[in-house]
Formats: C-alpha cells, sequence, structure tokens
C-alpha cells in the first residue's frame, strides 16, 4: 500500500513541476500572438520578469516555512496559487493585466520546486535519490524540448488563452492526487516563531536587485539614480537581512548553514552555473537568427539537442552520485561547461548550425549533472528540519545567478552593437534606421530589403557582441571549476548489502 501512494505520490508531484516549467517555453513561443491583441509592446520583457521576480523572491521564504509548518500544506498552497495565476492569465484583457497575473503564478510556482525537491529525499531512500533527482531534474529539459512547439500548435490552432488554461485540469488532477497520497511532513516541538521581518528583508533586497539589473542599461542607464538607487536599495535590505538573521529565533535564512563548507561552495558553484547556463540558452536563438540567417524553427532545432543533453546529463549525474564524491561530479560537470562556453566563444559568421548544436550538446551535458548533484549534497549535510530551506537555498542562488548572467550578458550586447555600429556604418543614410531598430535582422520581411554590404557589417558585428558573451560565460565556468574544488570529500554512502547510510559530510568551515 505504501509503495503504492509512493508512485501516485511521485506522478503527482512530477505532473505539477512540469505544468510550473512548461509554462515558461509554451509562454516564450506565444508572446507575438498575445502582442499583436493585447498591445503594450513597450512592456514586453515584463510579461517573463514578473515571473521570475515574485518566483525567485519566494523561494527561500517557501522552503523555510515548509521546515516549520509541512511540505504538503505548501506545496498544495503553491499549485493552488499557480492554478488560480494560470487562469486569470488566460482571461487577460491588456498586458497590465498579464503582467499582474503572471506575478501571482511566479508565486505558486517559485513555492513548488524547492519543495518537491525536498519530498523526493525525504520519500527514498539514499541509494535512490541520486536516479530520482535526476528523473526530476528531467521534467525541466523535457519542457524545455517539448514546450514551444506545444505552444505554437496552441496558439495556431486553438487560442493564446488556452496555454494558461490548460494548467487547469491538469493541475486539479495533481492537487487531487497528493491530497490523499502525499504524507504530511514537518518537524516536531514548540510552536514555531516565522522571521518575518527577515523575510521582508530579504523581499526587498531581492527585487530591488532584480529591478536593478533588468531597468539597467535599458530604460534607464546604469549610472542613473534610478539605477543606483535600486542596488542601493538591495545593498541596504541585505545588510538589514543579515543583522536580522543573526538574532531571529526561527532566521529565513540561517546563516549556519553556509558554515557547512558542502552547502556554502555548492550554493556559489549553482550561481555560476545559472549565470552560464541560462545566458547562453538566452543568446543562442539570438546568434542563429541573426547571425546565421536562421528561423525561430531553426533556432528551436538547436535548443532541443541542448535540453535533451541536460536530461541525459542529469540522469548520469544521479547514478554518478553512487561512486562518486559530489566534488568530482561538480568539477567534471564545470570543466565540460567550460569547453563548450569556450567553442560557442569561438563562433562566428561563419559557423554553421551543426557546429552550434554540437557546441550546445556539449554545453547541457555540463548542465545536467549538477541538477541533482547540488540538490542531494545540500540536503545531505543538513537535518529533516532544515531540508526545505537548504533545497530552496539552491534553486534560489541558480535563479539569481541566471537573472544576473542574462542582465550582464544583455549590457554587453547592446554596448558592443551600439559603439560598433556607430564606427562602421559611420554616416550611412541607413545607420540611424539599425541603430535604432537592430531587431530588423531577426525579421525577414525587413533583413531581406538590408543592402548585401551592411548586412555583412550587421551581422559581423552581432556575432562579435554575442561572441564576448560566451566568453563571460567562459569566465564564469573556469570560476565555478575552480571554486568547486574546495568542495572537500562530501559523498552520498551506500551501506553494506545496499542499506542507506548517513552521507559522509565535512564538517565546519
Amino acid at each position: 500500500m505504501k509503495q503504492v501512494r509512493v508512485k501516485w505520490t511521485v506522478a503527482a508531484i512530477m505532473l505539477a513541476l512540469l505544468l510550473a516549467s512548461l509554462d515558461q517555453t509554451i509562454v516564450s513561443t506565444a508572446m507575438p500572438t498575445i502582442v499583436a491583441e493585447l498591445k503594450g509592446m513597450d512592456i514586453y520583457s515584463w510579461v517573463f520578469t514578473a515571473y521570475m521576480l515574485t518566483a525567485t523572491t519566494v523561494m527561500p521564504i517557501v522552503g523555510k516555512l515548509s521546515d516549520l509548518y509541512g511540505r504538503k500544506r505548501f506545496f498544495l498552497l503553491g499549485l493552488a496559487v499557480f492554478m488560480a495565476g494560470s487562469a486569470l492569465c488566460g482571461t487577460a484583457d491588456t498586458m497590465m493585466q498579464l503582467v499582474i497575473y503572471r506575478g501571482l503564478q511566479g508565486l505558486g510556482g517559485g513555492a513548488l520546486m524547492p519543495i518537491a525537491f525536498t519530498i523526493f529525499f525525504e520519500v527514498f531512500p539514499p541509494e535512490q535519490r541520486g536516479k530520482m533527482q535526476g528523473l526530476l531534474g528531467s521534467v525541466f529539459g523535457l519542457s524545455s524540448v517539448f514546450g514551444p512547439t506545444i505552444g505554437a500548435y496552441i496558439t495556431e490552432y486553438v487560442s493564446w488563452n488556452w496555454i494558461f488554461y490548460i494548467n487547469l485540469p491538469l493541475g486539479i488532477l495533481s492537487f487531487v492526487i497528493l491530497l490523499f497520497s502525499l504524507v504530511e511532513t514537518k518537524a516536531a516541538g514548540a510552536r514555531p516563531k516565522i522571521d518575518f521581518l527577515g523575510a521582508a528583508a530579504m523581499a526587498v533586497s531581492i527585487v530591488t536587485l532584480l529591478l536593478a539589473l533588468v531597468f539597467g542599461g535599458k530604460e534607464y542607464a546604469w549610472s542613473s539614480w534610478q539605477v543606483l538607487g535600486l542596488f542601493g536599495t538591495s545593498t541596504l535590505f541585505l545588510i538589514l537581512f543579515l543583522l536580522i538573521e543573526k538574532r531571529a529565533e526561527e532566521p529565513m535564512l540561517p546563516l549556519a548553514l553556509f558554515r557547512k563548507r558542502v552547502i556554502a561552495v555548492m550554493s556559489a558553484v549553482v550561481f555560476i552555473q545559472g549565470i552560464a547556463m541560462m545566458g547562453s540558452a538566452s543568446y543562442i536563438p539570438l546568434f542563429v537568427q541573426g547571425v546565421l540567417g536562421g528561423t525561430a524553427t531553426n533556432a528551436g532545432n538547436i535548443l532541443t539537442p541542448m535540453m535533451l543533453a541536460v536530461v541525459a546529463g542529469s540522469m548520469t549525474g544521479g547514478f554518478m552520485m553512487r561512486k562518486f564524491s559530489y566534488r568530482t561530479i561538480t568539477v567534471a560537470a564545470m570543466a565540460v561547461m567550460a569547453l563548450g562556453a569556450f567553442l560557442l566563444s569561438r563562433l562566428d559568421v561563419n559557423a554553421t548550425q551543426m557546429q552550434v548544436t554540437l557546441c550546445m550538446i556539449l554545453l547541457g551535458l555540463g548542465v545536467g549533472p549538477l541538477m541533482p548533484a547540488s540538490t542531494t549534497a545540500v540536503q545531505g549535510a543538513v537535518d529533516m528540519k532544515q531540508r526545505g530551506v537548504a533545497t530552496s537555498s539552491v534553486a534560489f542562488f541558480r535563479s539569481i545567478g541566471g537573472t544576473v548572467g542574462v542582465a550582464v550578458m544583455g549590457t554587453i550586447v547592446t554596448h558592443h552593437m551600439t559603439n560598433q555600429l556607430a564606427d562602421k556604418l559611420g554616416r550611412s543614410p541607413m545607420a540611424g534606421t539599425f541603430l535604432q531598430n537592430p531587431q530588423a535582422l531577426l525579421q525577414p520581411e525587413l533583413r531581406a530589403k538590408i543592402p548585401p554590404a551592411i548586412l555583412t557589417v550587421l551581422q559581423g558585428t552581432l556575432a562579435e557582441a554575442i561572441s564576448y558573451v560566451f566568453l563571460f560565460a567562459l569566465a564564469a565556468a573556469v570560476v565555478g571549476l575552480v571554486t568547486a574544488c574546495f568542495m572537500g570529500k562530501s559523498k552520498l554512502e551506500i551501506g553494506e548489502r545496499g542499506m542507506p547510510r548517513q552521507p559522509v559530510t565535512e564538517g565546519n568551515l
């Protein structure tokens, strides 16, 4: 009976995570149609940013609350909020409404991932955790593979509203199954106290940091008072948060966690992984369409093998944990990721789509093993009452890293394109046109009107800009590789006859 319950729980959790992760890739495909109907091109990016802001902010908070009050109630609450946001998104009549409803979706989606990984850790014995964490990580890879195709089909043949409505029947099914199959878990003891001040300070610090990174170099100059003010506010509330956490009885993010070597090092590594992974995945489509002249379908076809490689790498990493230390797995993964970033940085206007595909596969093979290894490593370093906050910290740092990476890389591309096009096109009558509308390279009808000489300049300049992006990703991967060397000898240990045994961990720093 217990085994049947576990199987239903696993299936329902994976379904819920599939909805949350699939929602991101489906939306990206449908956005041109949505903007055409709802207008509001000036806040296009906020459809994605709103979700990212709320999801990233809520991760560590919900992770801690699940430690205090139980996993089940907060996973179900997150799923319910996510479905409510999905329903509202489908009814949006304006872009501003859609942005607000996407923020609500993010509150629910941000609660699902860290708690799901924690539940898996508690349900399965050590000898099965690596395999199951790899399986759970593969959900995100599969959503990236099939999401764009599903989104395009629904948008073209049904309606863009249904990319959100489709979450409801599947989400309800997952909710009902978990309501009866998932056993509640929470730490016993005295009535817990919630660190409201710490949660508020953390939220303000994260939101203002992400807003600064989103606005900087786009809506406002990096040196503007708006952006500097946001960075200053973020720093101030970060300091306030650290002071609060030192004195709180039940801190939202216990600073003592980071005295454990494996948690401190792994948090830094996944932050760096987020920079390299998200940045590279974001700019490869731009390279394929803008430099190589491919279509959106071509870009999707190149990203698909990468995501499949992430899935394969994730499952391989799960099996590797039975034999190798977390340090060995992490160093190897970062080395492969660095090699992939290096090869990407060497691409130019003469590259072929096959070359780009092979580079992306290599990058995916480096990203994959870190998914199960990072989660299992930090969970094995803490006791049950801290597993939720430890797991959410991994997702939190990876998300922040991805946000920082995309923002910095966007600045690199914008700065290089603006300066180089101004120099190379000079007083050309078309210079002003392309400085104001460089995305003409991505629009077939406008691209066909570009004189060959100017098209060559535009392609070469964009290729140079994106090569600097991948050099930044390479530098991040090298830093991650060096950082991983300090992780110690922690590993997942299996006792005699396959019986689980406590994982071997390093002491405090």
